[in-house]
């Protein structure tokens, strides 16, 4: 349930719900280290240093630190969650960070565009915290739209046969705003409120129409 949970809210708003703004790589990086190794303490207090150089961030970081705090509270541990969140699967340090996104401009909106219509599309690599996703839209099947989730490496780690209801949710307003920020570069809040009743139905709908596959990753 908290592996199905997390990667949920991981692609709320079709590419991550949890994304604090860019900071600098070394940053990042020991982030991502820390999640993937599921530790959430170290996490937070990384958070926390983010919060200190990025004061105008505070409260979408804030946000982002009580998920990690709830997890911690919890003592969630994932089964096999390091399979699935490798140093290959993440971006590379060396690669840049929000300075490349030029080199893919229009690929949120463009994804978008292919859900909405439930268009058959590949996107280019999207950067979230934890790895890089490419959302692949397979196109109808009945009455659903049949859509893929796959690491860099090409390994799909989630399939959805999203029903109309969460087509809707996917792709209204609020995630085409979010997605033109995030295509034109700009730091975009999209963390997940439970409280707020469209992520709530979101994140159901989500975990309705969507199995997490958990195949073993060739090194």
């Amino acid at each position: 349930m908290w592996l199905k949970c997390l990667r949920s809210v991981v692609l709320v708003v079709v590419f991550g719900a949890v994304s604090p703004p860019s900071f600098a790589q070394n940053l990042n990086a020991q982030l991502r280290t820390a999640i993937c190794d599921q530790n959430w303490g170290e996490a937070i207090e990384i958070i926390d240093r983010m919060a200190e150089r990025s004061p105008d961030n505070a409260d979408s970081l804030r946000r982002y630190r009580q998920r990690l705090q709830d997890l911690r509270n919890a003592e969630v541990h994932i089964p096999d969650w390091s399979e699935n969140c490798t140093t290959e699967s993440l971006p590379s340090v060396n690669s840049g960070n929000r300075s490349d996104t030029t080199t893919r401009e229009g690929n949120a909106v463009a994804t978008l565009e292919r859900l909405k219509t439930c268009t058959p599309y590949r996107s280019a690599p999207i950067d979230i915290v934890l790895f890089e996703v490419i959302i692949e839209v397979k196109g109808q099947q009945g009455d659903r739209c049949a859509v893929e989730y796959s690491y860099a490496d090409g390994t799909t780690y989630m399939s959805c046969l999203y029903r109309p209801d969460a087509i809707a949710l996917l792709t209204d307003e609020v995630a085409y705003e979010e997605s033109r920020q995030l295509d034109a570069g700009e730091t975009v809040d999209i963390s997940f409120d439970p409280s707020n009743p469209r992520d709530r139905a979101l994140s159901e709908a989500i975990n309705r129409d969507c199995q997490v596959m958990q195949p073993p990753r060739t090194n």
